[in-house]
């Protein structure tokens, strides 16, 4: 499943692959918290479904987990300033 995600992502071009990036795919793949450098968190209101993480200072990725079907789907990589 990781080089699945791997090759997928690797399709965007503006994505660098950093060591930040490859440990928190890796701790989505095999379900474990992330360290908490990352800001993990929950959304609220609207977006409650979703999660945040901070892959670097001003870079997010909002995902979401499907327990249910065992599924991560990466929603949006962005800086804050795109997002919000």
């Amino acid at each position: 499943m990781l080089k699945t995600l791997l090759n997928v992502m690797q399709r965007k071009s503006r994505l660098i692959f950093t060591a930040e990036w490859l440990e928190v795919i890796n701790c989505l793949v095999n379900r474990i918290s992330m360290p908490d450098k990352y800001c993990d968190h929950q959304l609220k209101g609207k977006l409650k479904v979703f999660r945040k993480c901070h892959v670097r200072p001003d870079l997010l990725l909002v995902y979401s987990v499907n327990e249910k079907l065992k599924q991560i789907e990466l929603i949006r990589l962005a800086s804050h300033s795109d997002l919000f």
